[in-house]
């Protein structure tokens, strides 16, 4: 923990994983907000097949921060992940979630709305 905030690394990749995970997150946050970022980088995760699983997996999350999936050209055009519909599903689901091009780019993203938890 850093100035109040608390942040997990995990490498979940299966939307039960990160469902899982999330939950259980949730469960300790103490009234915290819960923010997930997600960078598909196994071969799994960066296919369409588990897309809108993905969109439900992260409803534990106040916010949802999605990269740019990893290596995209290793999965056939047709089978790939498509983060604008991710980002999409989430949001559909009522959940506020964006995309981030580099994942340099999603730390900026995450300090810029990170903030300790208010007792």
């Amino acid at each position: 923990m850093a100035r109040g905030v608390s942040v997990y690394d995990d490498f979940a990749h299966h939307p039960t994983a990160v469902r899982v995970t999330l939950d259980a997150l949730r469960a300790d946050a103490s009234g915290g907000r819960l923010i997930a970022v997600f960078e598909p980088r196994s071969y799994t995760s960066r296919t369409r097949v588990f897309q809108e699983d993905f969109a439900r997996a992260f409803d534990a999350a106040d916010l949802v921060i999605i990269a740019a999936a990893h290596l995209p050209e290793k999965v056939p055009m047709g089978q790939r992940l498509s983060e604008a519909d991710l980002v999409h599903g989430v949001q559909d689901r009522g959940h506020t979630a964006l995309f981030i091009l580099p994942s340099t780019e999603s730390w900026s993203a995450l300090r810029r709305r990170c903030r300790p938890a208010t007792a």
